[in-house]
């Protein structure tokens, strides 16, 4: 695959790294411009000892001694369930769905002297760098799809959690459900089953001094348009439950209920003033959106090798 070759102080007007991301697969910094404008490097290649040291919660253990494991190889094969580059439509795709996103963009990163004391572990490598959702970044167009006023603009970023906080403080806090309802089923249009509530992040929008409505901002899509095979996964899925939702990506869903797993509690938290109604009807509009030509542009994007 071929990709740009770019230094990180010339592009988009320069760049310099502020910290490490907290990832728990790839190798990710958050890097920021002149203006304030923070970005998300992320790389191509995945870390499967990185993942393990992530979901091994209070387990005593030196990674080194899993290298080279079999541990190791049976991680990087379900790094295999995901396509490495198919994060490059969903941004054009969310754009006619009229869902909140970023654009990500692929890049060859050489060594450099930007990268500063992260020069021995990034670099030389494939890596998406995309918008992250900031304080500079209210008025990016991708951030303000789901606005019911289309004058207005975000007014700042909340994670999940920091919301869910405010929503309980104060009444003056309200969710846009539209905007749910619309992220949510744009996941299960791409098949992505790893929805939890980190996968989110939401803009405040102000629509009086005392009417302040959180839109959703999907995020990650690491797991959209996924392809499990083999003749393990059925029997893990008979005796672990929690990964029913690991269905590969086709043209009917086997079971929307398993699919949603991940997302669910989220969901019955946030879209409680709604019926059904609202949910058929921004599907309505997606199916009528997003065409057989807009699908075929936004695939565009990917390199040209793997089309």
């Amino acid at each position: 695959v071929t990709a740009p070759v770019v230094q990180l102080d010339t592009l988009y007007g320069g760049l310099k790294v502020v910290k490490k991301g907290g990832g728990h697969q790839s190798y990710n910094l958050r890097l920021e411009d002149d203006a304030g404008h923070e970005y998300a490097m992320r790389s191509l290649d995945k870390n499967a000892l990185r993942i393990l040291k992530f979901n091994l919660f209070g387990a005593a253990y030196n990674l080194k001694e899993y290298e080279d494991s079999a541990t190791e190889d049976i991680i990087y094969d379900f790094f295999s369930t995901s396509h490495p580059y198919l994060t490059l439509p969903i941004g054009p795709l969310s754009k006619v769905a009229m869902v909140n996103h970023a654009t990500p963009k692929l890049f060859y990163i050489p060594k450099q002297k930007t990268l500063g004391k992260y020069n021995d572990v990034y670099g030389d490598a494939l890596y998406f760098i995309e918008e992250r959702p900031s304080e500079k970044w209210t008025d990016y167009d991708g951030y303000n799809l789901s606005i019911p006023d289309a004058d207005g603009e975000i007014k700042e970023f909340e994670s999940t959690e920091d919301m869910l906080a405010k929503l309980e403080e104060d009444e003056q806090y309200t969710v846009d459900e539209r905007s749910v309802v619309r992220a949510r089923l744009f996941d299960m249009l791409l098949g992505d089953w790893d929805r939890h509530a980190d996968q989110y992040r939401w803009g405040e929008y102000e629509v009086s001094d005392d009417d302040r409505r959180f839109v959703a901002i999907p995020r990650d899509r690491d797991n959209a348009f996924p392809k499990f095979d083999g003749i393990g996964v059925p029997f893990l899925k008979w005796f672990t439950p929690l990964i029913r939702s690991w269905q590969t990506y086709e043209p009917e869903i086997k079971s929307l209920k398993w699919l949603n797993d991940k997302g669910n509690m989220l969901d019955n938290v946030l879209v409680n003033k709604n019926g059904t109604e609202l949910w058929v009807e921004e599907a309505k509009n997606m199916q009528a959106n997003i065409s057989e030509t807009e699908i075929d542009k936004a695939f565009l994007t990917l390199p040209q090798e793997v089309r």
